[in-house]
């Protein structure tokens, strides 16, 4: 594992916890909605490429005029693009080991998966 791909599983994880709330009791809470800009931030990506090509390929919830995006959306095509790049069906991310990446994925989602069960049976 690069330091540079270390640096930047810490800064998905710092998103993640930064968009977290917590509970009376101190427990962790994740949102249920996402705005498109905390959802750019989760994926690293700018506003602009998830509204063109995130947004039209999710369910999204309107209140008002905001367009909200489900957390388990986003981890729905989360795990289909990683589904797609374990197939390869896409091009792997040059220089990188891409099983190596996909290993760290997998652990973080699981990670991820972990803590939303906590929250939903601690809420």
């Amino acid at each position: 594992m690069t330091s540079n791909d270390s640096e930047e599983l810490a800064a998905m994880r710092q998103t993640l916890e930064r968009l977290s709330l917590t509970t009376k009791a101190g427990l962790p809470l994740r949102p249920l909605l996402l705005s498109v800009v905390e959802t750019a931030k989760v994926l690293g990506l700018s506003r602009r490429i998830v509204e063109a090509r995130v947004i039209p390929q999710l369910t999204t919830v309107r209140f008002g005029t905001r367009r909200l995006v489900p957390i388990v959306e986003l981890e729905r095509y989360v795990d289909g693009l990683i589904t797609e790049a374990a197939a390869g069906r896409t091009t792997p991310v040059v220089g990188s080991n891409t099983a190596e990446r996909k290993a760290r994925i997998d652990a973080f989602l699981v990670d991820a998966q972990a803590k939303a069960r906590a929250n939903r049976t601690a809420a």
